[in-house]
């Protein structure tokens, strides 16, 4: 069952450290494009509200659930859905872009528990176009904060 995400609500992106800049604290924008190569037709990230509480525990939630391998060199780009989805329409083909929570089940023996804020960035253009490269730019600029892995 998919959960439409609200304006109001937040979710973060696992940033590996090859599109992030250290020393300026940066993200690099295609960090929010899809993968041509992968086939990509959805942008993985995952929803805070989903956990409740203050920031720093649905951060904490998301690092024991993600079905990702993240590197302690790489961020949590931490989105909100509506300035995201705003400044993505800015850009042509932007505007149609929405925030949907997924879930997933749990993929032993890798991921033994489930990642139930798992959420999709859909409606983004392919990637590898110069739609691509503006719109990952500008959800790139709406970044509201930067978390460490662990």
């Amino acid at each position: 069952m998919s959960t439409v995400l609200a304006d109001e609500d937040n979710v973060v992106r696992y940033v590996r450290l090859r599109l992030f800049d250290v020393e300026k604290g940066e993200v690099d924008g295609t960090a929010f494009v899809l993968d041509a190569a992968k086939g990509e037709q959805a942008l993985s990230v995952n929803w805070l509200e989903y956990f409740g509480g203050a920031v720093e525990y649905q951060v904490t939630q998301v690092r024991a659930h993600i079905h990702q391998k993240m590197n302690a060199t790489g961020v949590l780009a931490q989105l909100n859905v509506g300035a995201s989805k705003s400044a993505a329409a800015a850009e042509p083909g932007g505007s149609d872009i929405t925030f949907v929570g997924d879930g997933q089940p749990a993929k032993p023996p890798r991921y033994p528990n489930p990642d139930p804020s798992h959420a999709l960035v859909r409606g983004l253009p392919p990637g590898g176009s110069s739609a691509a490269a503006a719109i990952g730019d500008r959800i790139r600029n709406s970044i509201v904060a930067l978390h460490p892995t662990s």
